[in-house]
């Protein structure tokens, strides 16, 4: 095999000095340095533009379902909307100290809104949401504004990822900039991720449930010692007069959707376990952090959960990251596009049950 390898990479380079090399040589015999430059910059422009393109229209000719269906996989393909009679909506960033927020606000059309307002906050998982956000403004009028700290959640009750390098900071200047914009009408909803991940993007634990198994009494006291600064989260958005929604754990699954969809990529050890999830297994993964989380809620009237869950998961012994051979997940945790439709009507309805609590619920 290694002189098979040999010979094929003699073979290229002499390939590449008779044709391409020593006619490139010539040439500069042949013809002025200048045009030689300029035809060379006309070459590398027409290359890049060709590339351009090739890409934007790779949906066209890629063998990839992702790529095919790209509408359906990627949340960031969903959040700039524009209905038949003009109205649009599309997120607009501003940058603070540390991270970034992005609002989004029907605009060309606008109308009284039907829903409070929202302010989100949280790690990847709340720029996921970003088609239910630009849907959800465009429907009901109420601005939804989402802050990107960087990866660093919110409410976790995970002390170690909280913490970690500059999310104090970043924490500190997404909460800065919200807290003097919260009124008692409004909505902060907070989502990240809150249980260890089966899988990465992109690689498998040597034990994929080696995570998922540290002794309940090390985990339970490792989120007691974060509850009294949770609570004390709370209360400070509590006092603008808003209501809180956290987003209780959401599904996870044990492949990531977007590498095993496709036939070729089925056999990749990473999708081994089956995009999905035994049902019972999450919920029992998950329970120690619902309870205190719903230990947090009952501290105040004005907190309350949002579980995707039972959108995502309705029935049957297994959790699937597909219905109906479209994607509910990107990966092994983020919503799809199509996930975000999938969970649109439980979450408007949240929404507009909390404006309730305030006499402001508009049907």
């Amino acid at each position: 095999m290694m002189g098979l390898d040999a010979v094929i990479s003699l073979t290229m380079a002499w390939l590449s000095w008779r044709y391409v090399e020593r006619p490139a040589s010539r040439s500069l015999d042949m013809y002025p340095v200048r045009r030689v430059l300029v035809y060379g910059l006309v070459a590398t422009i027409a290359g890049a533009l060709v590339s351009q393109t090739l890409q934007k229209q790779q949906h066209l000719f890629s063998f990839s379902s992702v790529a095919k269906e790209r509408s359906d996989w990627y949340p960031s393909r969903a959040q700039k909307l524009t209905t038949s009679d003009g109205c649009t909506v599309a997120p607009k960033r501003v940058d603070l100290a540390r991270g970034w927020y992005q609002t989004f606000e029907r605009n060309e059309c606008p109308i009284a809104p039907s829903a409070p307002r929202i302010f989100a906050a949280g790690d990847s998982h709340a720029l996921a949401y970003g088609p239910l956000f630009a849907r959800y403004a465009m429907e009901t009028g109420a601005a939804v504004t989402v802050y990107n700290m960087g990866g660093c959640p919110l409410l976790s009750l995970q002390a170690n990822r909280e913490a970690v390098g500059q999310c104090p900071e970043a924490i500190e200047a997404a909460l800065a900039d919200m807290l003097p914009r919260l009124r008692s009408s409004d909505v902060v909803f907070l989502p990240s991720l809150r249980l260890p991940r089966y899988v990465e993007q992109g690689w498998l634990a040597a034990d994929p449930g080696a995570q998922m198994h540290v002794s309940a009494s090390e985990a339970q006291a490792a989120r007691n010692a974060v509850m009294p600064s949770a609570l004390k989260l709370l209360q400070t958005l509590r006092r603008t007069g808003a209501q809180v929604v956290i987003q209780a754990p959401n599904l996870l699954l044990k492949a990531p959707a977007f590498r095993c969809v496709d036939w070729w990529t089925s056999g990749n050890p990473i999708c081994a376990a089956g995009v999905g999830v035994a049902k019972a297994e999450f919920l029992a993964l998950r329970a120690p952090m619902l309870a205190d989380l719903n230990l947090l809620a009952g501290s105040d009237a004005g907190v309350t959960l949002f579980d995707p869950l039972p959108s995502l998961c309705p029935e049957g012994p297994t959790c699937e990251g597909f219905r109906n051979g479209r994607p509910l997940f990107f990966d092994g945790d983020h919503l799809s596009a199509y996930g975000n439709q999938v969970v649109y009507p439980a979450f408007i309805d949240a929404m507009r049950l909390m404006a309730c609590a305030t006499s402001e619920c508009s049907r």
